[in-house]
């Protein structure tokens, strides 16, 4: 595997949705900066990593210069509610183990009121880096960049004072860097919602999707539809999401059913104690995990572990996380199970299970040390392809001033597998400075530039 076979290309659709996140941002900045729950950051760093190829045996060093930009706003306007979450970063290796790269994760969501609540119009875009072979280690020649842009109306009737019919459509665009399954989409939904408590609404749902791919022949298109009950409770101390029914994929000709389940809760054991819990079991598609496992954590640099698939999927997802803490420390933890079952080749077939811990002290308002550890094991249909790979590190965060802060990570990949010379180890140093341009983030929010 050599480093250098990858030629990075921006293609179009990737520049355009990148360009609106910076025409969003730039929009109205002073009323971000003063909104409390807005902040925009921009940043450089230093990576040195004594495998940058992740070889057992083989491995380059390579001094790593990025800067970046990372944000997080959230604005209610009269006629609109915006909101962009993300870490954008370009990154220059010094000494040409690969080309330079640019990368990172961020979402955003713009609603514009057309009509008094009654119509609004959508723009939704995800953007982030996804593996081209998830059986090999995520290094910059196995990963590329994915955008999924949607957009469409929204329309609410209300049906008396409890009751309400909600009719919304979707064009969906899905552009890879250098995958071949670039595609695109319509969406329908309908959903009859009756208000139960001024805190708890039930459901009845049905949606509708026709997905064609621009290599048609190549890919076969298809359609996949949903029909579920839903409801949703929203607690002093517990919130509850639930949708239940039958889904239907038409491929070839070809049909395929079963179940749906989704189920999010999340539960505030004390004031400073949460609990969620995560369910899912569902025929779904790449661009739809990759939106919700984006949307499960806050972006960062982490290339997700998925693959451009274009053939739908059975998805079995649980996920369980606690957060806990005092005035000085605080401990978050993770585990997860998934599974990804293909509809038509088993080859792909693979299963994913992993754990995080992460316990942070802060010794006074401007310094704070951590220390993280992961463990991932990813099954395959072939076993030769199985692997286990761990994680442990070290993170200081100082703030020298009000908004300045400097971030220095520490850390260690040790992976274990029985491909040839894929079972590595890496050691990782990464100093971070980062400039608040607007709105301040405490030392414990500051986790997402680990490479």
């Amino acid at each position: 595997m050599n480093a250098n076979t990858k030629s990075v290309r921006q293609r179009p659709g990737l520049i355009c949705s990148l360009g609106g996140f910076v025409i969003l941002l730039l929009v109205d900045v002073s009323a971000y900066a003063q909104d409390a729950d807005s902040w925009l950051g921009l940043g450089l760093s230093g990576t040195y990593t004594d495998n940058i190829d992740r070889l057992e045996e083989g491995g380059r060093d390579e001094a790593i210069w990025s800067a970046f930009t990372e944000f997080e706003i959230a604005k209610d306007g009269r006629r609109y509610d915006l909101l962009l979450d993300g870490l954008l970063d370009y990154r220059i290796y010094s000494n040409d183990t690969a080309d330079d790269e640019f990368r990172g994760n961020a979402f955003g969501e713009l609603i514009f009121d057309v009509v008094n609540e009654r119509l609004q119009w959508v723009v939704q875009d995800n953007f982030g880096q996804v593996r081209q072979n998830v059986a090999l280690p995520d290094t910059p020649d196995n990963r590329e960049n994915l955008n999924v842009f949607r957009t469409g109306p929204r329309f609410d009737f209300r049906l008396g004072q409890r009751n309400s019919i909600i009719l919304q459509g979707f064009y969906q665009r899905t552009r890879f860097e250098d995958s071949l399954q670039n595609s695109e989409g319509v969406f329908g939904f309908l959903a009859f919602q009756r208000e139960v408590s001024p805190r708890s609404n039930l459901s009845l749902n049905v949606a509708a999707r026709r997905i064609e791919f621009d290599e048609d022949s190549t890919f076969s298109s298809y359609d996949l539809q949903e029909a579920y009950f839903g409801w949703e409770s929203i607690g002093a101390r517990t919130r509850v999401d639930i949708e239940a029914g039958y889904t239907e994929l038409h491929d070839i000709g070809d049909v395929q059913d079963g179940h749906l389940f989704r189920l999010f809760l999340t539960r505030n054991i004390s004031q400073r104690s949460a609990l969620t819990l995560d369910l899912r079991s569902e025929l779904t598609t790449t661009e739809d995990t990759f939106r919700f496992e984006q949307q499960l954590r806050r972006p960062d640099l982490t290339t997700q572990a998925i693959a451009a698939d274009a053939e739908p999927f059975r998805f079995e997802y649980a996920g369980l996380a606690w957060a806990t803490g005092g005035n000085r420390l605080w401990l978050d933890a993770e585990a997860f199970f998934e599974s990804r079952e293909f509809t038509i080749t088993s080859a792909n077939d693979r299963d994913r299970a992993g754990l995080r811990l992460e316990l942070t002290r802060q010794f006074s308002e401007n310094v704070a040390l951590g220390i993280f550890g992961t463990v991932t094991e990813e099954s395959f249909d072939d076993p030769a392809n199985d692997f286990d790979e761990n994680t442990v590190g070290l993170r200081m965060d100082y703030r020298p001033s009000r908004r300045t802060r400097l971030t220095l990570v520490l850390e260690r990949i040790d992976r274990d597998t029985d491909v040839e010379n894929l079972a590595f180890t890496e050691q990782i140093a990464t100093l971070t400075f980062t400039f608040d341009v607007f709105g301040q983030r405490d030392l414990r929010q500051d986790r997402r530039l680990d490479r």
